[in-house]
């Protein structure tokens, strides 16, 4: 596996007590929720952070199997999610991850996407970029108020390893899984390329895009 990903800070990782995962998200926003939510859950249950590495890795199945560009794109998008949401490392894979096994161009345009959006952009060197967004932080509430919902029910099932006996865990997953299949279906949830933005000319000109207005 990590022959074909780069894992930022894998020295770290080896060495804290608890290791908790988080996959990215393609819808930014929510990704930096679920990071917030996260952890508050383990604040909540008086988890010492000192003791505990937030790991990101990247989302699978939003990766092309023929579309390079694109999936430079969605690394780019779990890079930015690790830094702005302050993990201790993020696993990320190279872009053509579907189509053949990496060489060392393919993981050398990876490993420059997080240090050029860590040291060049300096989204590495901010406390906090989430500070004061109150979009995210309502975001992050319900993440938290369902995450905690879902505890709740998992322990009323007897624990986690009842859960996973009796196959009670999996139904969840799987219901969860169907349902996101559904949103793409419907197209409630864009994933361009695969319900959205699939017919494109042959010869696309330069485009200038609009900006919104700044706010103060």
């Amino acid at each position: 596996l990590l022959q074909n990903t780069i894992l930022a800070n894998k020295e770290q990782l080896i060495k804290q007590s608890f290791i908790v995962g988080l996959s990215s998200e393609t819808n930014t926003p929510i990704g930096l929720a679920k990071i917030l939510a996260l952890k508050k859950f383990l604040s909540d249950h008086k988890f010492d952070f000192t003791k505990v590495h937030f790991h990101l890795y990247q989302e699978k199945i939003t990766l092309s199997k023929t579309d390079y560009g694109m999936n430079m794109l969605r690394t780019s998008n779990a890079a930015m999610q690790a830094l702005i949401g302050n993990m201790d490392s993020v696993e990320l894979l190279p872009p053509n991850f579907y189509m053949t096994f990496a060489n060392e161009h393919d993981l050398r345009a990876m490993e420059n996407i997080y240090y050029v959006l860590k040291d060049e952009s300096n989204l590495g060197h901010v406390v906090n970029p989430m500070d004061g967004a109150l979009g995210l932080s309502e975001m992050a509430e319900l993440t938290h108020s369902m995450a905690k919902s879902f505890s709740e029910e998992i322990e009323g099932q007897g624990g986690l390893r009842v859960s996973l006996e009796t196959g009670h865990l999996q139904r969840l997953i799987m219901c969860e899984a169907q349902s996101e299949f559904e949103k793409m279906k419907e197209n409630k949830r864009v994933l361009v390329g695969a319900n959205s933005s699939m017919e494109r000319p042959a010869f696309i000109p330069a485009r200038t895009y609009s900006m919104p207005s700044a706010r103060v």
